[in-house]
């Protein structure tokens, strides 16, 4: 459903931000899974109150002016899904290592972060959906997600210490990428 602006904004207005979020949105995929009618009234919204700061002295064109600050913003929705991908990644869920520090205990503890932006509830909720999920990979797909979350390595180092070729390794990975997309979960990949 396409958004009604009435007479608030001109045609080259509207297709300047929409020809940005297609751009952004190539670019950037924690973009491409937002509503593009949401985007779009988030960059408008901000363009609205930006837009009196307008100074047709500097060299900057109007048009000019309005990509810098549409860039701008839809950098900073960009760094803020980011930060909340690693808030939760790294403050919430932890995989404590065991003896070859790639195989993830079957609890996952939930910590408190004075900075996670989400509550409480929230938190316990994204810690039991996880444990659960995890729980339902095999043995050598938890290994892998550990070793590419946790231990921070990457997928090269990972199958070479698990000793799994890489066309294989890479068809576990998308295995285990589909099993958290299944549950609504595909946001905390990296």
């Amino acid at each position: 459903m396409s958004c009604e602006y009435g007479d608030l904004f001109e045609e080259w207005e509207l297709a300047l931000v929409g020809s940005l979020i297609s751009k952004f949105g190539r670019s950037w995929e924690c973009l491409r899974k937002e509503d593009k009618d949401d985007l779009q009234q988030e960059c408008l919204i901000h363009w609205y109150l930006n837009r009196k700061s307008y100074d047709p002295l500097k060299e900057v064109s109007r048009r000019g002016f309005m990509a810098s600050v549409i860039r701008n913003r839809l950098m900073d929705l960009v760094r803020e899904k980011n930060a909340d991908k690693r808030k939760v990644s790294h403050c919430c869920v932890e995989f404590p290592p065991e003896d070859d520090g790639l195989i993830p205990s079957s609890d996952c503890v939930v910590r408190e972060s004075p900075s996670l932006s989400m509550d409480s509830a929230d938190l316990l909720h994204l810690g039991i959906d996880l444990k659960r999920t995890v729980r339902k990979l095999t043995p050598r797909q938890q290994k892998i997600c550990h070793g590419l979350g946790p231990s921070g390595l990457s997928a090269r180092e990972v199958g070479r210490r698990l000793k799994i070729p890489s066309t294989t390794l890479h068809r576990e990975i998308g295995r285990i990428r589909d099993r958290f997309e299944q549950v609504g979960l595909g946001d905390y990949l990296e």
